[in-house]
């Protein structure tokens, strides 16, 4: 698969609108915006994704800023975790099967740090 930067449409398709709107509305400092909080999510599961990735040297960073299309599911279920526990009161929409999918996320990242799973 190809090196992908991921956007804010991505976490779009993957959020429903309400949820959208509570991870990027609630406690806003003045001047910030749902983009910026978006691009921050991106910004920060991106390097996270690509240290996993760069911990084993059987992989290749792909061009700053992406991470591999294998990895774009485990990156959204981060991104998720990341906007619903910025705040408090918006980890309630962390719910169970959300944990258990940014734990599976997590899971798959220690098996490409660990050369586990290949990234191609």
């Amino acid at each position: 698969m190809s090196w992908t930067a991921l956007t804010q449409s991505d976490i779009e398709n993957r959020l429903t609108d309400g949820e959208m709107v509570a991870v990027t509305t609630a406690a806003v400092k003045t001047g910030q915006t749902a983009a910026a909080i978006i691009a921050a999510a991106i910004a920060s599961t991106t390097g996270e994704i690509r240290g996993y990735v760069a911990a084993s040297s059987k992989n290749i960073l792909g061009e700053a800023g992406t991470i591999p299309g294998e990895l774009e599911g485990a990156a959204l279920a981060m991104i998720r975790r990341y906007l619903y526990t910025r705040l408090p009161g918006t980890s309630k929409l962390l719910d169970e099967n959300r944990r258990k999918e940014t734990e599976d996320a997590i899971n798959l990242l220690r098996d490409v740090a660990a050369g586990k799973f290949a990234i191609v």
